[in-house]
Protein backbone atom coordinates (compact mmCIF):
# COMPACT_ATOMS: atom_id res chain seq x y z
CA UNK A 1 0.00 0.00 0.00
CA UNK A 2 1.32 3.24 -1.08
CA UNK A 3 0.06 6.73 0.31
CA UNK A 4 0.82 9.95 0.03
CA UNK A 5 -0.34 13.32 1.64
CA UNK A 6 -3.31 13.07 -0.78
CA UNK A 7 -4.68 9.99 1.18
CA UNK A 8 -6.66 10.61 4.97
CA UNK A 9 -6.03 8.14 6.90
CA UNK A 10 -8.64 6.86 9.84
CA UNK A 11 -7.52 4.72 12.79
CA UNK A 12 -9.96 2.13 11.82
CA UNK A 13 -8.53 2.19 8.26
CA UNK A 14 -4.62 2.13 9.36
CA UNK A 15 -5.71 -0.85 11.60
CA UNK A 16 -7.47 -2.76 9.16
CA UNK A 17 -3.90 -2.80 6.80
CA UNK A 18 -2.26 -4.36 9.90
CA UNK A 19 -4.36 -6.69 10.74
CA UNK A 20 -4.49 -7.97 7.19
CA UNK A 21 -0.62 -7.97 6.88
CA UNK A 22 -0.45 -4.86 4.05
CA UNK A 23 2.46 -2.92 5.11
CA UNK A 24 1.98 0.90 4.07
CA UNK A 25 4.69 2.81 2.41
CA UNK A 26 4.09 6.55 3.19
CA UNK A 27 5.42 8.86 0.41
CA UNK A 28 6.04 12.68 -0.10
CA UNK A 29 4.49 14.88 -2.82
CA UNK A 30 7.32 13.59 -5.54
CA UNK A 31 6.69 10.18 -4.56
CA UNK A 32 9.96 9.89 -3.12
CA UNK A 33 9.56 6.79 -0.07
CA UNK A 34 9.51 9.22 3.71
CA UNK A 35 8.94 5.98 5.81
CA UNK A 36 6.81 3.07 6.12
CA UNK A 37 4.73 1.20 8.81
CA UNK A 38 5.06 -2.30 8.89
CA UNK A 39 2.44 -4.89 10.46
CA UNK A 40 4.27 -6.91 13.70
CA UNK A 41 6.09 -10.29 13.32
CA UNK A 42 4.43 -12.64 15.82
CA UNK A 43 7.54 -14.58 14.93
CA UNK A 44 11.04 -14.30 13.53
CA UNK A 45 12.27 -16.25 10.74
CA UNK A 46 15.68 -17.91 11.14
CA UNK A 47 17.07 -15.32 8.76
CA UNK A 48 15.68 -12.45 10.77
CA UNK A 49 17.46 -14.23 14.10
CA UNK A 50 20.68 -14.69 12.36
CA UNK A 51 21.13 -10.85 11.15
CA UNK A 52 20.57 -9.91 14.57
CA UNK A 53 23.09 -12.26 15.53
CA UNK A 54 25.51 -10.48 12.70
CA UNK A 55 25.14 -7.04 13.73
CA UNK A 56 26.85 -8.13 17.42
CA UNK A 57 30.08 -8.14 15.75
CA UNK A 58 32.11 -5.50 15.39
CA UNK A 59 32.46 -5.43 12.11
CA UNK A 60 29.07 -6.16 10.64
CA UNK A 61 28.98 -3.03 8.64
CA UNK A 62 32.23 -4.03 6.25
CA UNK A 63 30.81 -7.22 6.04
CA UNK A 64 27.80 -5.85 5.05
CA UNK A 65 28.70 -3.38 2.86
CA UNK A 66 30.77 -5.99 0.86
CA UNK A 67 27.95 -8.30 0.17
CA UNK A 68 25.52 -5.40 -0.72
CA UNK A 69 28.21 -4.53 -3.24
CA UNK A 70 28.33 -7.67 -4.50
CA UNK A 71 24.60 -8.11 -4.89
CA UNK A 72 24.82 -4.95 -7.23
CA UNK A 73 27.22 -6.27 -8.76
CA UNK A 74 25.43 -9.65 -9.27
CA UNK A 75 22.27 -7.43 -10.57
CA UNK A 76 24.71 -5.99 -13.28
CA UNK A 77 26.30 -9.41 -14.71
CA UNK A 78 23.00 -11.21 -14.78
CA UNK A 79 21.97 -8.16 -16.82
CA UNK A 80 25.12 -8.13 -19.19
CA UNK A 81 24.59 -11.90 -19.87
CA UNK A 82 21.04 -11.83 -20.90
CA UNK A 83 22.10 -8.91 -23.17
CA UNK A 84 24.73 -11.03 -24.85
CA UNK A 85 22.49 -14.18 -25.20
CA UNK A 86 20.07 -11.82 -27.31
CA UNK A 87 22.63 -10.49 -29.42
CA UNK A 88 22.75 -7.09 -27.55
CA UNK A 89 26.45 -6.76 -26.39
CA UNK A 90 27.45 -3.68 -24.91
CA UNK A 91 29.78 -1.02 -26.47
CA UNK A 92 33.59 -1.84 -25.16
CA UNK A 93 34.07 0.37 -21.98
CA UNK A 94 30.24 0.29 -21.15
CA UNK A 95 29.84 -2.43 -18.51
CA UNK A 96 33.23 -0.92 -17.03
CA UNK A 97 31.51 2.43 -16.42
CA UNK A 98 28.40 0.84 -15.05
CA UNK A 99 30.01 -1.10 -12.49
CA UNK A 100 32.15 2.41 -11.48
CA UNK A 101 28.37 4.32 -11.26
CA UNK A 102 26.65 1.29 -9.87
CA UNK A 103 28.25 -0.49 -8.07
CA UNK A 104 31.65 1.50 -6.46
CA UNK A 105 29.66 5.03 -6.23
CA UNK A 106 28.24 5.69 -2.99
CA UNK A 107 25.36 3.84 -1.22
CA UNK A 108 22.74 6.40 -1.85
CA UNK A 109 23.16 7.09 -4.82
CA UNK A 110 20.03 7.01 -7.24
CA UNK A 111 20.28 5.50 -10.76
CA UNK A 112 16.50 7.61 -10.37
CA UNK A 113 18.35 10.76 -9.36
CA UNK A 114 17.05 12.60 -11.36
CA UNK A 115 13.19 12.13 -11.37
CA UNK A 116 10.75 12.27 -9.41
CA UNK A 117 10.26 9.77 -6.58
CA UNK A 118 7.20 7.97 -8.14
CA UNK A 119 9.95 4.66 -8.64
CA UNK A 120 11.32 4.82 -5.11
CA UNK A 121 8.43 4.82 -4.30
CA UNK A 122 6.95 1.87 -6.07
CA UNK A 123 9.79 -0.20 -5.24
CA UNK A 124 9.22 0.42 -1.39
CA UNK A 125 6.28 -1.01 -1.46
CA UNK A 126 7.39 -4.14 -3.27
CA UNK A 127 10.29 -4.75 -0.57
CA UNK A 128 8.21 -4.13 2.10
CA UNK A 129 5.85 -6.41 1.46
CA UNK A 130 8.98 -9.07 0.08
CA UNK A 131 10.26 -8.52 4.04
CA UNK A 132 6.32 -9.21 5.66
CA UNK A 133 6.35 -12.31 3.72
CA UNK A 134 9.80 -13.07 4.85
CA UNK A 135 9.41 -12.46 8.13
CA UNK A 136 11.74 -9.71 8.24
CA UNK A 137 12.08 -6.39 10.21
CA UNK A 138 12.63 -3.48 7.70
CA UNK A 139 15.00 -2.08 9.70
CA UNK A 140 17.48 -3.89 12.35
CA UNK A 141 19.64 -2.14 15.36
CA UNK A 142 23.03 -3.22 16.46
CA UNK A 143 24.94 -2.18 19.41
CA UNK A 144 25.63 1.25 19.92
CA UNK A 145 22.31 2.06 17.69
CA UNK A 146 23.87 0.86 15.14
CA UNK A 147 21.33 0.58 11.94
CA UNK A 148 21.16 -2.08 9.25
CA UNK A 149 18.18 -0.41 6.89
CA UNK A 150 17.10 -3.49 5.38
CA UNK A 151 14.15 -2.21 3.46
CA UNK A 152 16.15 0.56 1.87
CA UNK A 153 18.79 -1.12 0.92
CA UNK A 154 16.52 -3.91 -1.09
CA UNK A 155 14.96 -0.55 -2.46
CA UNK A 156 17.50 0.53 -3.96
CA UNK A 157 19.21 -2.85 -5.23
CA UNK A 158 15.96 -3.11 -7.05
CA UNK A 159 16.44 0.50 -8.34
CA UNK A 160 19.37 -0.26 -10.11
CA UNK A 161 16.96 -3.30 -11.48
CA UNK A 162 14.72 -1.29 -12.93
CA UNK A 163 17.11 0.98 -14.31
CA UNK A 164 18.61 -1.72 -16.35
CA UNK A 165 15.08 -2.39 -17.62
CA UNK A 166 13.66 1.36 -17.86
CA UNK A 167 16.85 3.29 -19.81
CA UNK A 168 17.31 7.26 -19.37
CA UNK A 169 15.44 7.12 -23.33
CA UNK A 170 12.54 4.98 -22.50
CA UNK A 171 11.78 7.16 -19.54
CA UNK A 172 11.50 10.30 -21.22
CA UNK A 173 8.33 9.33 -22.77
CA UNK A 174 6.95 7.73 -19.80
CA UNK A 175 4.44 10.80 -19.48
CA UNK A 176 2.32 10.69 -16.72
CA UNK A 177 2.26 8.62 -13.34
CA UNK A 178 -0.39 6.08 -14.65
CA UNK A 179 1.67 5.09 -17.79
CA UNK A 180 4.50 4.49 -15.53
CA UNK A 181 3.05 3.02 -13.00
CA UNK A 182 1.46 0.25 -16.09
CA UNK A 183 5.48 -0.11 -16.77
CA UNK A 184 6.25 -0.87 -13.48
CA UNK A 185 3.32 -3.36 -13.22
CA UNK A 186 4.49 -5.02 -15.89
CA UNK A 187 8.03 -5.93 -14.97
CA UNK A 188 7.15 -6.41 -11.11
CA UNK A 189 7.63 -10.48 -11.91
CA UNK A 190 11.30 -9.86 -12.67
CA UNK A 191 11.70 -7.76 -9.81
CA UNK A 192 9.57 -9.74 -7.13
CA UNK A 193 12.40 -12.67 -8.07
CA UNK A 194 15.08 -10.74 -7.64
CA UNK A 195 13.80 -9.72 -4.31
CA UNK A 196 14.01 -13.53 -3.04
CA UNK A 197 17.67 -13.38 -5.21
CA UNK A 198 18.24 -11.05 -2.82
CA UNK A 199 17.49 -12.64 0.45
CA UNK A 200 18.71 -15.81 -0.61
CA UNK A 201 22.24 -14.49 -1.11
CA UNK A 202 22.01 -12.53 2.33
CA UNK A 203 20.64 -15.50 3.83
CA UNK A 204 23.62 -17.64 2.43
CA UNK A 205 26.95 -14.86 3.24
CA UNK A 206 25.24 -14.60 7.03
CA UNK A 207 24.99 -18.66 7.74
CA UNK A 208 28.57 -18.51 6.11
CA UNK A 209 30.01 -15.84 8.75
CA UNK A 210 27.86 -16.94 11.37
CA UNK A 211 29.54 -20.41 11.00
CA UNK A 212 32.84 -18.92 10.51
CA UNK A 213 32.43 -17.04 13.79
CA UNK A 214 30.88 -19.73 16.42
Amino acid sequence: MIASNRVDWSAAALEACLESGIPIVIVAGSGAPLGSVQPACVSASRLSEDIDELLDRPDWREIYGNWLRAARMRVLAEWRTDRERGGNSLAPGEFKEMVRRYVYSSPDASPFAETMGLWRGALCALAAEELRRSELQPVYWGAGGTALNLLDDMARVLELRLRLEVDSGMERGLTGEAVALRVFHAISDKLDVQCGRILLSLARRVKQVLAEWR
